[in-house]
């Protein structure tokens, strides 16, 4: 194992995946981060309707991937 494959993998768990394997996982711990972030925004949306029921939120294109 090259030296800087040590930093990135000490316990060597990775060594032995495929590069398609390895992508797999990226895809799935990006899209787990995407699913926790869009929560978490939707949750604190959600609070400060909650305590500024007179504010109106303009929400508008935020669902909307940006390029």
């Amino acid at each position: 194992m090259v030296e800087e494959e040590k930093e990135a993998d000490p316990a060597g768990i990775y060594t032995k995946s495929s590069l398609a394997e390895l992508i797999t996982k990226i895809f799935k711990v990006e899209s787990t981060m995407i699913e926790t972030s869009s929560s978490q925004f939707h949750n604190a949306v959600a609070q400060l309707r909650a305590l500024n029921p007179d504010v109106e939120l303009n929400m508008e294109g935020l669902d909307e991937e940006k390029e």
